[in-house]
């Protein structure tokens, strides 16, 4: 079986600040307008303005640019869909450290999805749509198995027929928003950001965000990912298929930035 809050956990979890910062009471201590090398907050950590201004904690995967919008990243293909045929005996009721069966070949880099989350989705009926959320993970040598620390402990026992989803908490390794989208929409930074470094994503509130090629957006717009793309994370007049950024508050030229009541945290 699995280590149960009574045994010794082997994995060390990230520590670092985790709340809702409300600014009236005083500013982050790192600025909405500066990056970081170094982590400050965990990710997704929310950040609110008096003004409506709401931020989310994020890491860039590649270097991002101020007044577009950014994505999660796609999800790793090794752990969609795994069956837990040699680990799923074993994860019982109130374990809360499991091992995992997981595709070799992953980039897996330690605590890479810790803030994120697995699903059990098929394969064990009493299973299906348990959601918990993980603290920590480490690949084991054979590369075929994963440890993870779960924040609660397993509530219904898996077996060899159970099949779970792994996802990487939303805002690690943010992309610039692409043309066809593969994750939600995690916010617009209002600076310049270099590749691994982190910063305040703006999700709610008044921001600005550059007016994609050949699109005409008005007062009272609804924006978004247009229909069609010319520049990554550029809004325009949102697809009918696709999810609303926010509203137009002031109008923008192409390639200039509009200013958007943005709605995505809100």
């Amino acid at each position: 079986m699995g280590t149960s809050r009574e045994g010794v956990l082997t994995l060390t979890p990230p520590v670092f600040a985790d709340d809702i910062i409300f600014a009236g009471d005083g500013e982050p201590i790192q600025s909405i307008y500066e990056e970081s090398s170094t982590q400050k907050y965990k990710l997704g950590t929310k950040l609110v303005y008096p003004d409506g201004r709401v931020f989310r904690y994020a890491e860039a995967g590649e270097a991002l640019s101020k007044a577009l919008m950014t994505s999660a990243a796609e999800n790793y293909a090794y752990c969609d869909a795994e069956t837990q045929s040699t680990s799923g005996t074993s994860v019982e009721v109130g374990d809360v450290e499991i091992t995992i069966d997981v595709t070799t070949g992953g980039t897996w880099t330690e605590n890479d999805y810790a803030g994120g989350w697995i699903v059990n989705t098929s394969g064990t009926a009493t299973c299906i749509g348990d959601i918990y959320k993980v603290v920590a993970n480490k690949i084991t040598s054979t590369d075929t198995l994963m440890t993870v620390q779960l924040e609660t402990p397993i509530r219904v026992a898996w077996d060899e027929n159970s099949v779970i989803y792994m996802m990487k908490n939303a805002y690690k390794d943010v992309e610039p928003f692409p043309t066809t989208p593969v994750g939600t929409a995690t916010g617009i930074p209002l600076i310049d950001v270099t590749s691994g470094y982190y910063f305040w994503a703006q999700r709610g509130g008044y921001a600005p965000c550059i007016v994609d090629d050949g699109e005409t957006v008005v007062m009272g717009d609804a924006v978004g990912h247009p229909a069609t793309v010319g520049d990554e994370g550029a809004c325009g007049v949102v697809a009918a298929t696709d999810v609303q950024w926010g509203f137009v508050v002031m109008t923008g030229a192409i390639d200039g930035a509009a200013l958007i009541d943005l709605t995505l945290d809100t």
